[in-house]
């Protein structure tokens, strides 16, 4: 825990901190820290706040690797997401039928009136959209997630209604 938090440090401030001959940190962000911080974190429940913020801050939005270790953050990290996740398809809630075409348009389609909430969210926890639909029943809608603009890469969409919630596997 001591070392993953003095590491963090190093690469948060660019600077080996008297550890190493070389002074500066390397550029290249491999993580291998989110199943570390997953154990001490929530399973152990202690603190490591500069191995949460070199998480957030340098390895999820600047890693980049064809390893398998860059999925840690689907496997172990908390993206306020619920364990079952869809590819795209037509799933979600038992009066809800969601399809999400390549083009970023979710459409909406219910067998009941019912309220429904749209977040979309990033690898790196941030919300890029939310959206909340009524739907009177038989309606369909089309709702536009704004992801037309989002840096490319991989997100999660939560539809939520009163029966439940499903999250979608999104890729720009």
């Amino acid at each position: 825990m001591a070392a993953a938090e003095l590491m963090s440090q190093q690469i948060l401030t660019g600077d080996m901190q008297g550890t190493c001959v070389n002074t500066k940190t390397t550029g290249t962000r491999m993580n291998t820290f989110e199943v570390l911080y997953n154990h001490y974190h929530y399973r152990m429940g202690l603190e490591l706040p500069k191995t949460l913020q070199a998480i957030t801050q340098e390895f999820r939005p600047k890693g980049a690797s064809n390893l398998n270790i860059f999925y840690e953050t689907l496997t172990h990290g908390d993206l306020a997401i619920p364990a079952s996740i869809s590819d795209r398809g037509s799933l979600g809630p038992a009066s809800l039928r969601v399809s999400l075409p390549s083009n970023g348009i979710c459409e909406l389609h219910s067998n009941r009136s019912q309220q429904v909430e749209l977040t979309l969210v990033s690898v790196d926890g941030k919300r890029r959209c939310e959206s909340s639909v009524s739907l009177a029943a038989g309606d369909t809608r089309s709702v536009s997630l704004g992801i037309e603009t989002a840096p490319k890469g991989l997100y999660f969409l939560r539809v939520r209604s009163d029966e439940g919630s499903e999250v979608f596997k999104v890729t720009r």
